[in-house]
């Protein structure tokens, strides 16, 4: 037996000579890693952070991106300066500024999404697979791009989020610039500067400068239009109305169906105004009334699809508009994003990836149902499911899925397009609308002989699209047999952060949730500060109204219609009716009580 085997383990491990290898800087090695964690860090936050300020609307997001992505520089420049001591300083820094921005951000969101509270480890990694989704189901299997052009690109979009300042002037500064301007110039190129009428198939009417300058020769009446359009787009409005009058129009806007009057308008412009829009909306001539349309402004480079309406009146026509940003969320967010309780997602989930089936999703005009459409088709994988998706207007483009406009005004039809489209044994169909019967027929068969169509319509909750099916003479037995389920849902404007008002929950509130005095402390009511225009309310938040179609449904449904004996049927399988989720939220601290009786009284 060798010396060394009576020795314990510990002491054989003491006896082995471990080579330190004295020429190795370990020290710069650690630092270097350290240095390279904290810039891919300050990257990340960075990219984070635009695409949340984008999102919510916040103020100051490039600076605070710029923020971030100059952290590694400094940095840098510090540690040749100051050596080791400048690493702790920089990651202080970026704690200080992710505080600092986090703070902003959890004011614009419910504080059931808050990062900064006691549920702030759950939403966090709630967020982080939401964006890890979103990456997986917009970005390709492999970039087409080599490895030096990836590296080129990872530090351009590091300098323009760093705000570097342009290259010197010279030579072959000049030759980049009049490249620059030969590529801004081209057809499809981005244009941060203009104003451009698109119709809804996407070819371009005319483009005029975004500062409301003259380009050629413009007509007063489109750059009144602009210049509406404009003011509503800025002000965050989705909803826009010109009412007419004896002598002035009233302009009014707002969002949630809460308007307050904007300008007036001279009687002369705002005909003008009218004809202008419905030309843009091809809503056939101006003197046509009660027309129907719809058209695409781009400001920048921001998309924004709109739909008009007019109605016939006594001192002329009423405009209405509905302004809806086409990337304002439907290409990255998805179920998950939409303010669903738990379980309500759960469900919408089971539903959108049913094999099978008709979905409806209802409300009014601008609920955002296209939204939820959109969000329900980004649970389903469009590599291994074929897609295609009918819409008067493309709402924005997806890779992987067909998609067709229907030109509703040139007479074509959506029912007779869905028929074309089932010739092709789609697995999943997008109806933008169903706008009659033989559309509604046309998807209940689509529905019952293997494919999955998810459709919008206007109804004012789950049971009442059950009725007006039926009511438009389609028989039971069809409805019964093809529905999966309906989701109602309705908007509400969001309390402000900055001015609500702490009060003592009502009786009345805590017995309808079916909760226990002293269950909930304090809930919250508008006020009105400069931030919110004095309104108390920013933003804006959804109620959802989810029916899973079970057996004891379907055989109400086939019965002569009981609206009453299905809704009780749904609520005893556990559905949360419109008023109840909206309470919910005023309990969570979203919204007030007078918003929700307003909306779903």
């Amino acid at each position: 037996m060798s010396p060394g085997s009576c020795l314990p383990p510990w002491g054989l491990l003491a006896s082995v000579d471990v080579p330190s290898f004295p020429g190795i800087p370990w020290a710069a090695f650690g630092w270097t890693i350290l240095v390279c964690l904290l810039a891919a860090a300050a990257v990340t936050l960075a990219r984070w952070v635009r695409a949340t300020s984008d999102e919510l609307g916040l103020d100051g997001g490039d600076r605070w991106s710029a923020l971030f992505a100059a952290v590694p520089a400094v940095l840098v420049v510090a540690g040749l300066v100051a050596g080791f001591w400048a690493l702790p300083i920089g990651w202080a820094i970026l704690l200080a500024a992710t505080i600092g921005f986090l703070r902003q951000r959890d004011a614009a969101v419910p504080d059931s999404q808050a990062f900064l509270s006691s549920r702030g480890p759950a939403n966090v990694a709630a967020e982080i697979r939401s964006r890890i989704e979103a990456s997986r189901a917009g970005s390709p299997a492999a970039s087409s791009l080599s490895l030096k052009e990836q590296v080129m690109d990872l530090f351009a979009k590091l300098k323009k989020a760093a705000g570097a300042a342009p290259a010197k002037k010279g030579k072959a500064a000049a030759k980049k610039a009049k490249k620059a301007v030969a590529k801004a110039a081209a057809p499809g190129a981005p244009r941060n500067d203009t104003f451009t009428f698109l119709r809804k198939d996407g070819s371009e009417i005319m483009s005029l400068p975004l500062d409301g300058g003259e380009k050629g020769s413009v007509s007063a009446n489109v750059r009144n239009t602009q210049k509406m359009l404009l003011l509503a787009i800025r002000g965050g409005m989705v909803d826009m109305v010109v009412d007419p009058g004896a002598t002035h129009w009233m302009l009014r806007v707002g969002k949630g169906g809460a308007l307050k009057d904007a300008e007036k308008l001279p009687a002369e412009a705002a005909r003008g105004l009218v004809a202008t829009v419905k030309v843009l909306g091809g809503m056939g001539k101006a003197t046509d009334r009660d027309a129907q349309g719809s058209f695409t402004v781009l400001v920048g480079d921001a998309r924004y699809d709109i739909q008009a309406a007019t109605t016939a009146g006594a001192e002329g026509e009423k405009l209405v508009l509905s302004i809806h940003q086409a990337a304002g969320g439907l290409l990255h967010v998805g179920l998950a994003g939409l303010g669903l309780r738990p379980k309500t997602l759960e469900q919408v989930r089971d539903l959108s990836k049913k094999q099978y089936g008709l979905l409806l999703i209802v409300g009014p005009a601008g609920s955002g149902r296209t939204t939820t459409a959109y969000a329900a088709l980004r649970e389903i994988d469009a590599k291994s499911k074929k897609i295609t998706t009918i819409e008067e207007t493309i709402a924005c483009k997806l890779d992987g899925v067909a998609q067709i406009a229907v030109e509703t005004a040139a007479g074509a039809k959506y029912g007779g397009v869905l028929q074309m489209v089932l010739k092709q044994d789609p697995d999943v169909i997008l109806l933008g609308d169903l706008p009659d019967r033989s559309t509604m027929e046309a998807a209940c068969q689509a529905a019952l002989t293997g494919h999955m169509v998810i459709a919008t319509m206007e109804a004012r909750d789950t049971v009442g699209a059950i009725a007006d099916l039926i009511d438009t003479g389609m028989e039971p037995m069809l409805v019964q047999t093809a529905l999966a389920g309906v989701v109602a849902q309705r908007t509400a404007r969001r309390l402000c952060p900055k001015c609500r008002v702490a009060i003592e929950p009502p009786d009345t509130l805590l017995r309808k949730l079916n909760l226990q005095p002293g269950a909930v402390k304090v809930i919250y009511k508008e006020k009105g500060c400069p931030a919110c225009e004095g309104s108390g309310f920013r933003g804006q938040t959804v109620l959802h109204e989810v029916l899973v179609i079970n057996e004891q449904i379907r055989r109400l449904i086939a019965a002569p219609l009981h609206a009453r004996e299905i809704k009780a049927a749904a609520v005893l399988a556990g559905m949360l009716s419109l008023q109840l989720d909206g309470l919910a939220k005023v309990v969570q601290g979203e919204t007030s009580i007078d918003e929700i009786l307003r909306v779903t009284a």
